[in-house]
């Protein structure tokens, strides 16, 4: 019923073993997703992006059901490949795998169009995707998050599924870890495939950023505290009747850069805006993906 390999030295096996290394996901535009949760986004967010999917022979014998919104799927049937627990593994980045991997093309966004940013949809913004789906799925968006030089996976990941809850859909990356590393792709637990994300150059993203009029509002421990600011604002705009979310631009982006470095001086020279958290108990800064779901969550509620 399903294709099947039982050689480790098939072309199909060894070019799935490469794509854990980022210059194969860079030269092929396709990664990997593992697991069945994460396979089962891939499929629901963007099912024509599903170039293959490795099922474990073994453990779908011995718990069929685990697997049955993949095997009953018609659309999804000539993409299995059966594989034996062995040649599985040597594609698996877990030390326990589920029994699912799936072989997924990278979505192609479009960012030449700079008009786009100007008018609060994604989908303009992405353009055309590979496979013509996640571009129209994205919706509209008015909140950006700029990410710079974060080289921690499990940060970068969890940052992603953080800015697809609080509605942060569209990420700019400048010289940050690889997006579509298996790390990312399991932290982001499927959010990666919901979201627009742009590997971008600094210079042309400020650029871009300034033309349309999005002003950044960086987090760096020399910012203004958030809640006081914010608090001021609040107080000042309900004296004359105005709503407290009138504090925020109409479309923003927050700005978050690495644990060790911190902001780019470009980045916090053309900021509009400099913010930080408050700390207490002689805490030096937290976490960049902690502080930046406080921001996030925070910022998102403001600018509802």
């Amino acid at each position: 019923m399903f294709k099947e390999i039982t050689s480790v030295d098939n072309k199909i096996v060894k070019d799935a073993v490469k794509l854990l290394d980022k210059k194969a996901r860079a030269q092929t535009n396709k990664f990997l997703a593992e697991g069945i949760l994460l396979v089962k986004e891939a499929v629901l967010a963007c099912p024509d992006l599903i170039d293959t999917i490795f099922l474990d022979k073994t453990k779908l014998e011995s718990k069929p059901e685990q697997f049955t919104h993949f095997t009953e799927s018609e659309k999804l049937k000539s993409k299995i490949i059966l594989l034996p627990p062995n040649i599985f593994k040597k594609i698996a980045d877990t030390l326990t795998p589920q029994g699912i991997i799936a072989v997924v093309n990278k979505p192609q966004f479009n960012i030449n169009s700079a008009s786009a940013l100007k008018g609060a949809d994604v989908g303009a913004l992405a353009g055309a995707v590979t496979g013509g789906v996640l571009g129209g799925v994205l919706g509209e968006t008015s909140k950006f998050l700029l990410l710079d030089s974060l080289q921690n996976p499990d940060n970068l990941g969890t940052i992603i599924r953080t800015a697809k809850a609080t509605g942060f859909n569209t990420i700019f990356l400048l010289n940050c870890t690889d997006p579509y590393a298996p790390k990312v792709v399991r932290g982001s637990m499927g959010a990666i495939f919901g979201t627009a994300i742009f590997e971008i150059d600094r210079g042309e993203l400020l650029d871009l950023l300034s033309k349309n009029d999005i002003p950044i509002i960086s987090a760096c421990v020399s910012g203004v505290n958030l809640f006081e600011l914010l608090g001021e604002v609040g107080a000042s705009q309900k004296s004359k009747g105005q709503n407290k979310t009138e504090s925020l631009p109409n479309k923003f982006c927050l700005a978050l850069g690495s644990e060790a470095y911190g902001l780019s001086e470009a980045v916090l020279s053309a900021s509009k805006m400099r913010i930080s958290l408050p700390m207490q108990n002689n805490t030096e800064s937290l976490n960049v993906a902690v502080a930046g779901g406080v921001l996030m969550y925070f910022l998102s509620n403001l600018s509802k």
